[in-house]
């Protein structure tokens, strides 16, 4: 039988006497596979089977690169990610798509939501420079009323959405970033869910750059957290990103939303700093380290961002080191390689020599928070980078070790 819908298009089927209903994913090899509403695949044999009804989702312009405006409502900004891929059935691996179509959910909600696919990457490819594109973009949506979804891979999402959260001193609608661990025309995709819950969290007008995520491993809630307080904890499950304090913002379950914790509400402003300095690296210490990395790291770096042992320590063999680095001006920030608790350069003589040596304690920052936070203290606050450092600008430092 001829193939009749697109990718994304809802179906209706006639198969051995039943009727199947879905999204269509493709039609290869005699096989039609369909996504069921319960999230799962059906394979079927075309020979079987008969169209009964298509329903053409709505095509995004190819040649407006996939845009479709609006004002004062939500917008999808596309970065690519296995929440914006497909699976390539003659390799059998996940890429990028710019045909995002399939991801606007029903009819009803689709007609409330613009979109824009403004990349095309997965996340590991993601450099500084598209995180101050990024929030370029979300500006511009945020100063026509929107709030702002941004589709992003998950490995480094962290990264960007805390690389945004300084970027943005205020904003004045939501900054959420959400993705999957599956792609949308996979088996159970987490994608659908996720932006439907990611809508949902929009309407509270937090007024700070937070992720929004499966809470459990099926689909049972959502939780939406503080970028700056957010890691990636495991490799493939549903919820995998985390919020490092065990809490987040606010949560979703069965359709009923819940505030978890205090945010900062939306401002009557939206205020971007997009300027980072990206002459910065993350070195994670081990047993061992020789002399003279960390020097030829530091040489066309302003700072460096380490990750310490326990309470931020580093072998006696490279203090030394630290010390004529940061004599020379390179800037020598310490975090824990562990995932609770802080930084503390005063309880042993390791930590006081480091102290000494002019290393900053950051205190309880996620390394890779601490990383972006770099950039932005070094673009924006460079004189006072020390001071700024150690301040909490977007709830990245606990409150407990400010009181």
């Amino acid at each position: 039988m001829k193939e009749k819908a697109s990718f994304g298009d809802k179906v209706r089927l006639s198969y051995n006497g039943a009727e199947i209903e879905g999204t269509f994913i493709s039609h290869e090899s005699g096989i039609i596979t369909v996504k069921l509403k319960n999230g799962y695949n059906v394979a079927l044999s075309d020979d079987r089977a008969e169209y009964l009804s298509v329903t053409r989702v709505k095509r995004l312009s190819e040649d407006r690169n996939g845009e479709r405006e609006i004002s004062g409502g939500v917008i999808l900004l596309a970065t690519g990610g296995t929440i914006a891929s497909r699976v390539d059935y003659a390799t059998g691996a996940v890429k990028p798509h710019y045909d995002i179509s399939s991801l606007l959910g029903e009819a009803d909600i689709r007609e409330k939501l613009g979109t824009k696919v403004i990349d095309n990457i997965l996340s590991e490819n993601v450099t500084p420079e598209k995180w101050i594109l990024m929030a370029e973009h979300t500006k511009k949506e945020l100063d026509k009323g929107n709030h702002v979804i941004i589709l992003h891979g998950t490995d480094t999402m962290t990264y960007s959405a805390s690389a945004l959260s300084f970027m943005f001193e205020k904003q004045s609608r939501s900054i959420i970033f959400t993705g999957s661990q599956r792609s949308p025309d996979r088996p159970s995709s987490d994608a659908f869910e996720n932006i439907r819950s990611a809508i949902t969290f929009s309407s509270l007008n937090v007024g700070e750059v937070s992720i929004c995520m499966h809470d459990s491993r099926s689909d049972l809630s959502e939780r939406l957290i503080r970028a700056t307080r957010s890691r990636k904890m495991h490799t493939s499950r549903r919820d995998a990103i985390r919020d490092i304090d065990g809490g987040g913002l606010a949560g979703i379950r069965n359709g009923k939303v819940s505030i978890l914790g205090e945010f900062r509400p939306a401002a009557d402003e939206t205020v971007l700093s997009a300027k980072l300095d990206n002459r910065v690296a993350l070195v994670y210490f081990y047993p061992g380290m020789e002399s003279g990395i960390l020097s030829r790291i530091a040489e066309k770096k302003k700072a460096l961002v380490v990750m310490g042992t326990g309470l931020g320590h580093v072998s006696e063999a490279i203090i030394s080191e630290i010390r004529g680095i940061a004599r020379d001006g390179v800037h020598v920030v310490m975090t824990s390689q562990c995932l609770q608790g802080n930084v503390n350069l005063n309880i042993y003589s390791t930590g006081r020599k480091l102290k000494d040596a002019g290393v900053i304690s950051a205190g309880d920052i996620l390394p890779e928070v601490a990383f972006t936070k770099a950039m932005y203290v070094l673009a924006n606050h460079g004189e006072n980078f020390g001071e700024t450092m150690m301040k909490s600008l977007r709830g990245e430092i606990s409150a407990r070790l400010l009181n």
